[in-house]
């Protein structure tokens, strides 16, 4: 398995639970690495952000195996990122800022496609299907919503927590999206559910995942 950690890109050995360093991490203090996906290029995309969600210090990387790139730009918590199931548009997070941005390709500068409305929670993880639609999770927003690849709102899953923070779909055909949460300064009298692992049968196809190779 590839790892992101505070100290950079690690391959764990699941076998022996050796780790082999890979990559360096983030440059600025108090960072860490955060979520990432293969892209179609076989390279491995993934974002940075500063623990404390205040400095304006993550970023996105790009990753191929011997070279570190930057894109994207700064901001506290940078979130996703997934690529069309055509490979020709990547989709990028500010969680700080509310907004899941578009690249039509990595090098190219962000448009906004979606911003949260207050109420919404912050976007969070995402996933795409195999018809192009995003699935973003709201963190303490209490949902995941599908959206078309122009941001247009399709459909609202409730979910029973508030910290809802990435999905990815599964399964034999899949049509099952895992779903994890937060646990973090959650009250469990009045969030029982929170930090749970969900499944959710959602009746439409995913895209499988690429594998990094090295």
């Amino acid at each position: 398995m590839v790892a992101g950690l505070r100290s950079g890109l690690a391959r764990l050995h699941r076998s022996t639970g050796a780790r082999t360093p890979l990559a360096p991490g983030p440059d600025e203090p108090g960072n860490r690495l955060n979520g990432g996906r293969v892209g179609p290029d076989g390279a491995l995309y993934f974002g940075t952000m500063n623990e404390a969600e205040a400095a304006p210090t993550g970023t996105f990387y790009r990753w191929d195996g011997s070279s570190l790139e930057q894109f994207g730009g700064r901001m506290p918590v940078a979130n996703g990122p997934v690529w069309s199931p055509d490979g020709r548009v990547l989709y990028t997070v500010d969680t700080g800022a509310g907004v899941i941005r578009r690249h039509a390709g990595w090098t190219a500068p962000p448009e906004d496609l979606i911003r949260f409305e207050p109420g919404w929670g912050k976007p969070d993880g995402l996933a795409v299907d195999a018809q192009g639609y995003l699935w973003a999770c709201h963190y303490g927003g209490s949902r995941i919503t599908r959206c078309a690849p122009d941001g247009t709102l399709d459909r609202i899953v409730p979910m029973p927590t508030a910290l809802v923070t990435h999905c990815t779909f599964g399964g034999p055909d899949l049509t099952t999206l895992y779903v994890t949460t937060g646990l973090r300064d959650r009250d469990p009298t009045i969030d029982p559910m929170a930090g749970h692992l969900f499944t959710l049968e959602t009746g439409i196809r995913g895209v499988p995942a690429r594998i990094f190779t090295l």
